[in-house]
């Protein structure tokens, strides 16, 4: 596959794509008038514009004056404001000159309403660490590639009704950043949820209500979310964000301080999440009801995204390390067609029946993207190229740029979904609840991406180094799944909404032991 093959993945469709997710004040997280669409979402803002920094710089230096126009001043438990703390979701019913269509408004408002959140025209919420760390590696590398200007920025901050500039706001998050780690007892970036109705309550991408289970029984066991919890792709973001801010500010008292509280975390990290029975990394830490750390004990992508920070590279065996995650990485558990699972398919029998959007069923791209960059930075760049060029080869398949895609066991991906109905006969069905959203802005900046690596990849790392030799082994080993899988032969793979939420239902009730709904 080249650049000169594709048909949907073209610079002007790409472009286009993203026109539709550009509103007066941002980026929204889809485009046209979805389930994401009008609403800036800090976390979806920064993937998309670290990956199109170096040919969007305007709209990329626009995202941080624009991200900490709500940054908090309080405790609130109901959004989860924090001082400092930079917001997850802003809503508002107008936007500059234009007005947000009303279907959109009332989407928002009935997610208002099931969280309890107030909702007068839109609404502020906060439950998201991963959003604040990432401002600060993206503006670090926007400062690395155009220069200090953007320090300098100006911005109206809507609680106070202040003049702030962009380092305030990067100073004020490095606050509270240090402030979370501070405060643990583990030294880790922990987080806890204050609002049980709050279904996105991980505060990183995979927030599902049952993304994170321990693997054990029929329908697994639901962390303890009365305690802080860990998240693994915290700490390599968090590295990142403190080390970001030591370049951006040498000369600042607390200079010391982030330093030395990044130098702890790859310790941290293999002392804490390294799981010698699997020898694999779990994706969170919780904590027993004695306060004891606690590891879930699943193999799934969220560690793979270790490899798009430099969290790893300051281990002393990294190599051994780097070649653990590329075993999962290009194995049977995880590897499809179109990219990696979310988590392995050994979990499915801890999923109840139901095809969660972040569990083994599904392939998200925005997260197959970043294991493809960071398998690049980790010097492993054929391996990086076949992960791209599956993830690519989705999306030309899809014909559109969907939000994740439901891959069933056998590796048949739902490229076209469609509802079950009793025509469908004998027809595979996956149980799912939710169908993707299309547009998705992040799958369409990670195609971008993608697409010129396909041209640009640099040569393969020496056949005589660890990273040459672990190159040929997994290439060899990804030749088992192949990008072209054949057809179910008795249609296409269907999508029973009936049955998923009706399995959903019966996990969460497994999961939390009460009538908990989604619905």
């Amino acid at each position: 596959m080249s650049a000169e093959t594709l048909s949907v993945c073209t610079p002007s469709n790409m472009e286009q794509a993203l026109r539709t997710a550009r509103f007066p004040g941002g980026l929204a997280a889809s485009g046209g008038e979805t389930s994401f669409s009008y609403g800036l979402y800090t976390r979806d803002y920064l993937v998309a514009i670290e990956d199109i920094m170096a040919t969007h710089p305007h709209l990329a230096r626009q995202a941080f004056h624009t991200i900490p126009q709500h940054q908090g001043t309080r405790f609130n438990p109901l959004t989860e404001e924090q001082p400092d703390r930079l917001p997850h979701q802003v809503v508002q019913e107008r936007l500059g000159d234009l007005a947000v269509p009303t279907n959109v408004m009332r989407n928002y408002e009935a997610w208002a309403n099931r969280w309890g959140v107030p909702f007068t025209g839109g609404f502020v919420i906060y439950n998201s660490t991963d959003g604040p760390l990432r401002y600060l590696r993206a503006l670090d590398k926007y400062c690395t590639m155009y220069g200090r200007s953007v320090l300098g920025d100006q911005f109206l901050h809507q609680p106070t009704s202040q003049l702030r500039t962009v380092e305030e706001a990067a100073l004020r998050t490095l606050d509270w950043t240090t402030g979370i780690m501070q405060a643990s007892d583990l030294g880790l970036p922990e987080v806890k949820t204050h609002n049980p109705r709050q279904t996105s309550w991980s505060s990183v991408m995979r927030d599902g209500i049952d993304a994170y289970t321990h693997p054990i029984g029929p329908y697994g066991i639901a962390p303890n979310r009365d305690m802080p919890i860990a998240y693994v792709e915290i700490l390599g973001l968090a590295f990142d964000a403190l080390k970001a801010g030591v370049r951006l500010f040498p000369d600042h008292h607390d200079a010391g301080l982030w330093n030395e509280l990044a130098a702890n975390l790859p310790d941290k990290l293999m002392r804490y999440f390294w799981i010698d029975q699997q020898q694999y990394i779990a994706p969170a830490i919780d904590r027993d009801q004695q306060g004891r750390p606690r590891q879930l004990e699943k193999i799934g992508s969220s560690a793979l995204e270790l490899m798009s920070t430099t969290i790893l590279r300051a281990l002393p065996d990294h190599p051994d390390v780097i070649r653990a995650l590329a075993v999962q990485a290009f194995g049977a558990g995880l590897l499809t067609p179109i990219g990696v699972r979310m988590s392995s398919l050994e979990h499915i029998q801890n999923e109840g029946g139901y095809a969660g959007y972040q569990d083994s069923q599904t392939s998200w791209a925005v997260v197959s993207g970043e294991i493809a960059q960071g398998l690049r930075r980790q010097r492993l760049g054929p391996l990086g190229r076949n992960i791209g060029k599956r993830l690519v080869y989705g999306i030309e398949q899809a014909r559109r740029f969907p939000e994740y895609t439901y891959v069933d066991p056998d590796n048949h991906p739902t490229h076209h979904p469609r509802p079950a109905t009793s025509d469908h006969g004998s027809a595979k069905r996956i149980a799912a609840a939710e169908l993707p959203v299309a547009p998705q802005t992040w799958t369409v900046t990670r195609a971008m991406v993608e697409v010129r690596a396909l041209d640009t990849e640099s040569p393969p790392p020496p056949k005589n180094s660890w990273e040459g030799a672990l190159c040929a082994q997994m290439l060899d080993q990804a030749q088992q799944i192949s990008p072209l899988p054949e057809p179910p032969t008795s249609g296409p793979v269907i999508i029973d909404l009936a049955a998923g939420r009706a399995a959903r239902q019966r996990r969460l009730q497994a999961l939390f032991d009460k009538g908990f709904s989604l619905d």
